[in-house]
């Protein structure tokens, strides 16, 4: 696999792609007004952009090496190191593990993710162990490479800061050195003409994501758009994107769009293999009974809201889980507070949601946590009796939403190791199939 780095096929002429902003790294640490103009745009636009004279090639290069060598040990050896079902995505995942669309079909990408806080903190171990070929290369390979992504992201996070009016250090404060965090750097391996996604549609659940992409395979549904387009790879380019959290930080302001991963058609024998970093937003060392009580709280949260969402009485019950402060988007339509989502459930046919599976990332700082919920699933909008039979309404769309919970301050105190009251205060709908 190393040697997809120096030889691969190219981007094939005829793939539809979608242009991306390109920016230039060094213009923004100087402060280059334009440039920042030309940054907002792109993080409001489509969440998207090339970045430019970033100064990781070297980094990226041995990156691949490592990682190449990491995914090319056999099956079992890879397997001793699987994620599993822990909660994190440190570690190895195997092809075939996860659904990428409503009918079913499994994933045919192969990834391995080690955790920031591991490669910044070697040879201390926070959260697991990694095979040789990685952990003999951690100092001088990972460590350095995670190390100027942080910086990076850290920069971008600056600039966004100034632009969206925001105190000094009001995004950075939630990256505190302190503490621990779910960032991760992963290197994703898909094959060659593979005729399924090699990762579902979806959107990034943390702050900002980079990608250096090398043989193609990104692919996004720009806003209004109904088709996918690639994002062709550019030789000394890396690609960001704003994640949801980010998305939810700035109101609405900065996008967070779905993308997904499927193999470029070439006429040789290549494969996707990607390096990504994902320094996301942190959160302060706790135990595992906090951790545990935050995970019974978001699937308290999920089994009560699409349930109430499914009712005959929505109208009523979904309203009481915002406040009037909450924003709310769905599918790009904005809605704010009780008021907007009671309108918002006025006019929508009935539903029937199946949710396939959930995520929840605590954020602390307060006690108890804020939680960062991410869903999936499908979701039937109308029935044979609502609407005509030819109908796409009554069809199953998969579709994602991002919350962000907060404790309700006027809730009874819970006692210790009860489930918090929580209440809406960000919500990101989308249709993403």
């Amino acid at each position: 696999m190393p040697g997809l780095l120096n030889s691969h096929p190219p981007f094939p002429s005829d793939a539809p792609v979608f242009p991306l902003r390109v920016i230039d790294y060094e213009s923004l640490k100087c402060g280059d007004q334009e440039e920042i103009d030309n940054l907002l745009l792109a993080a409001t636009e489509l969440g998207f952009w090339y970045l430019k004279n970033h100064g990781t090639e070297e980094e990226a290069k041995a990156m691949f090496t490592t990682f190449g060598q990491t995914l090319d040990l056999s099956l079992a050896e890879k397997m001793v190191y699987e994620q599993g079902d822990s909660g994190n995505s440190f570690g190895y995942k195997a092809k075939g593990k996860i659904v990428t669309d409503k009918n079913g079909t499994l994933d045919c990408s192969e990834f391995f993710n080690v955790a920031q806080d591991d490669a910044l903190s070697w040879p201390a171990v926070i959260h697991r162990t990694y095979p040789s070929t990685i952990t003999d290369r951690m100092r001088d390979v990972i460590n350095p490479f995670v190390q100027k992504s942080k910086d990076i992201n850290f920069t971008l996070l600056s600039v966004f800061e100034a632009r969206l009016g925001l105190a000094p250090g009001e995004l950075l404060k939630l990256h505190p050195p302190s503490g621990t965090c779910g960032g991760e750097a992963r290197c994703v391996k898909t094959p060659a003409n593979a005729q399924q996604a090699g990762i579902g549609a979806h959107s990034d659940f943390g702050t900002l994501s980079i990608v250096h992409n090398r043989l193609g395979g990104l692919q996004v549904m720009p806003p209004g758009a109904d088709k996918w387009l690639y994002i062709k790879p550019l030789p000394g380019h890396i690609v960001c994107n704003v994640g949801d959290a980010l998305s939810i930080f700035s109101g609405g302001i900065l996008r967070s769009s779905v993308h997904r991963v499927m193999a470029v058609r070439t006429r040789l024998d290549g494969g996707r293999l990607d390096i990504q970093a994902h320094p996301q937003f942190e959160i302060e060392e706790q135990g595992d009974k906090d951790i545990e009580i935050a995970s019974r709280a978001a699937e308290h949260f999920t089994r009560l809201y699409y349930s109430a969402y499914d009712s005959a009485t929505r109208v009523e019950d979904i309203p009481a889980f915002y406040r009037s402060t909450s924003a709310l988007t769905w599918n790009g339509n904005p809605k704010q507070g009780s008021d907007g989502v009671r309108e918002l459930m006025i006019g929508m046919p009935p539903t029937k949601h199946e949710v396939h599976s959930f995520d929840c990332h605590p954020i602390f700082g307060n006690q108890p946590p804020s939680l960062l919920v991410t869903v999936s699933g499908l979701v039937t909008h109308g029935t044979a009796s609502t609407v005509p039979s030819k109908s796409v309404d009554k069809q199953p769309r998969v579709f994602s939403q991002t919350f962000m919970l907060v404790p309700d301050a006027n809730a009874p105190q819970t006692q210790a190791g009860e489930v918090a009251k929580y209440y809406i205060h960000a919500d990101a709908m989308r249709f993403v199939g």
